[in-house]
């Protein structure tokens, strides 16, 4: 049976709070703040490599907590396609905050001893701030497996303490028309076919979602980032009991093997399935 027939149930709890004396942690550490960097893409500049040899790109380099105090200096490190072990330097000697940064593709590249005929699609970098703190202590901007800020910064609305550029194909948005599969393993719990059309310059209409003929979904697509939205919508009044399904959602596509991936929250009128990850391809 379709998880769809099960209501997800929000319950409030609790949380326990036990008390402690000063003299139960005598051994604790000083605390020192660390500041939260805040990289932005410039949004006039590239976000995608498509061509390595013309790609261009300025960034914003800031802190998220504009009252913390500020590193005594910061390096501007780069890695590639996650391995965090190897990890290289574009720029050292950042003094003043906030600061403009700008990069080609050819820089990070050299960086890792490859040229740009090297680079396929799919391959990545990730560019993150070495702060050396007023104290002398270096926080660094990537960690094996885990952020060197801790899990609740990298949620904070708005965070973002690193930007990511990959290399891509070529988007044609005619090229996603057609017959496609959804899968949904968690909410619909299966997988089905749909059709897809265009939409307008910059969006796409999916028709037969969850199975339902009458069911139609619009996306909007930002080509500039190969991003994803799904605007909040009501795509179908009633169907197996329920009223007024709704979607709002967001993802990004693969230009060159034709797939869009969301994550999406679908509601009704009597309450929410929660969020989940679809999968749309060939």
């Amino acid at each position: 049976m379709k998880k769809i027939l099960s209501l997800i149930i929000l319950l409030g709890g609790m949380v326990l709070l036990s008390h402690c004396r000063k003299n139960d942690n005598e051994k604790l550490p000083a605390l020192v703040q660390t500041p939260i960097p805040l990289l932005t893409i410039d949004e006039t500049t590239d976000f995608l490599i498509e061509d390595p040899n013309q790609f261009s790109s300025k960034f914003n380099v800031g802190l998220y907590f504009k009252d913390n105090t500020p590193p005594r200096t910061s390096d501007i490190a780069v890695t590639m396609n996650g391995d965090y072990s190897n990890v290289k330097i574009l720029k050292t000697g950042v003094t003043t905050l906030p600061a403009v940064e700008s990069v080609t593709a050819k820089e990070m590249i050299e960086l890792f001893g490859k040229t740009t005929a090297d680079i396929k699609a799919g391959d990545y970098f990730e560019i993150g701030l070495n702060m050396t703190l007023a104290n002398g202590q270096v926080v660094p901007a990537f960690l094996d497996g885990q952020s060197p800020y801790g899990g609740d910064a990298m949620n904070l609305d708005g965070s973002s303490p690193t930007i990511k550029y990959r290399k891509v194909c070529p988007l044609d948005l005619d090229e996603f028309t057609g017959t496609f599969t959804i899968d949904d393993p968690d909410f619909w719990e299966g997988s089905y076919p749909v059709t897809i059309s265009r939409d307008g310059a910059e969006g796409l209409k999916i028709t037969g979602f969850i199975e339902n003929p009458s069911a139609v979904v619009k996306v909007t697509i930002d080509p500039k980032k190969h991003s994803v939205i799904i605007p909040k919508q009501t795509y179908l009044a009633s169907y197996i009991g329920y009223h007024n399904f709704t979607i709002v959602g967001a993802g990004e596509l693969d230009a060159c093997n034709k797939i869009i991936t969301a994550s999406i929250t679908n509601s009704v009128t009597e309450g929410s399935f929660g969020t989940v990850t679809i999968k749309i391809h060939k």
